[in-house]
């Protein structure tokens, strides 16, 4: 058989017949434990969800090679309290077979130069996962695919705020190659009011929330 390294607290299943051998020995002497479908872990006495929430990216890398962890995902680097998660990639899929988890699945486009390689799998880019936080949803909360409206205005205000109107203008031009490379007219129009409100070209009752800059020439 052979032999498995018993220092990772995480351990894949393998199509090698010799490696399934040797995890379905380890699993029978109790030597390490069954998380998920090919997940198995050296950790005895941790919770599950515990255990998956630490290696996420780990796991989503070894499940999705090339997957985008996009929406909300991307800028939060973990899963919400209701335990969602999003990725983008070739098929739209819900799966809840990780313990604690829900790995939401859209489908849209793969990774960008302009993303971040990760550990086999890519990170949207700021002004991707901004766009992509513009999308429509049904949901609200932390089950949603998209950081509260307030969060995406207070970034915006921030950037202003510190760079004033050529840097938030500018921050405005990536916005708009970024759509058009990936597709994301509708997403850039309405970031864009969102932007024109604070650079005081259109009405700030678009806000959710009353500026801290409007009040104040930049």
């Amino acid at each position: 058989m052979r032999e498995i390294n018993l220092n990772r607290e995480i351990l894949f299943g393998s199509s090698d017949p010799e490696v399934s051998r040797s995890i379905a020995s380890l699993v029978a002497k109790g030597k390490i434990r069954k998380l998920g479908p090919k997940i198995y872990t050296t950790n005895l006495i941790d919770e599950p969800a515990n255990i998956i929430r630490r290696n996420l990216i780990d796991i989503l890398g070894k499940r999705y090679p090339g997957a985008v962890i996009s929406h909300r995902s991307a800028h939060e680097m973990r899963p919400t309290s209701k335990g969602e998660f999003f990725l983008t990639s070739t098929r739209k899929a819900r799966v809840t077979d990780l313990p604690g988890i829900v790995i939401n699945i859209a489908k849209g486009p793969a990774g960008q130069p302009t993303d971040i390689s990760f550990n086999g799998l890519f990170i949207s880019s700021e002004h991707r996962w901004m766009l992509e936080c513009m999308q429509s949803t049904r949901k609200s909360g932390d089950s949603s695919k998209v950081l509260p409206i307030e969060k995406i205005e207070n970034r915006l205000e921030k950037i202003l705020l510190i760079g004033g109107k050529d840097r938030l203008n500018a921050y405005r031009d990536r916005l708009k190659s970024t759509a058009n490379e990936l597709g994301f007219q509708k997403e850039f129009d309405r970031i864009n009011k969102i932007i024109s409100t604070l650079l005081n070209t259109h009405s700030s009752s678009i806000l959710t929330t009353k500026s801290h800059l409007l009040d104040f020439p930049i």
